[in-house]
């Protein structure tokens, strides 16, 4: 479940994304270790979090699952995520969860779930 398989699972389905965060040299545990420690709870009200907890506890990876979260945040926010400034970059990731409905990020962590399973990955 640890940050590296989130950086992974970002190389993968965005590297776009993962270039620029290692350009700027913004690593994962900048911005996304509350998030899974706290399992987005910090994030979202208890009504959204108790949707992205019940994704995390139905699927195939259980609490694994919340690196797909990490990718749905982030591609939520990718065109802006490709500034080339560091400050500006890490306001975004500190407040993506601000930029999304639990239901929209649900939806495209599902997606590439069944990428990845259709891709026979998982």
């Amino acid at each position: 479940m640890g940050l590296l398989n989130a950086s992974k699972l970002v190389k993968k389905h965005c590297p776009e994304i993962w270039k620029n965060l290692k350009i700027l040299r913004i690593d994962f545990k900048f911005f996304a270790l509350r998030w899974v420690i706290l399992l987005l709870s910090q994030e979202f009200s208890v009504e959204d979090t108790q949707i992205l907890w019940d994704l995390l506890l139905t699927t195939k990876l259980r609490f694994a699952f919340i690196n797909y979260l990490i990718l749905g945040l982030l591609l939520n926010i990718q065109k802006e995520l490709m500034s080339d400034d560091f400050s500006e970059v890490m306001k975004l990731l500190q407040g993506a969860s601000k930029r999304i409905a639990a239901i929209d990020l649900k939806m495209i962590a599902l997606k590439a779930y069944k990428d990845d399973m259709d891709a026979g990955e998982i």
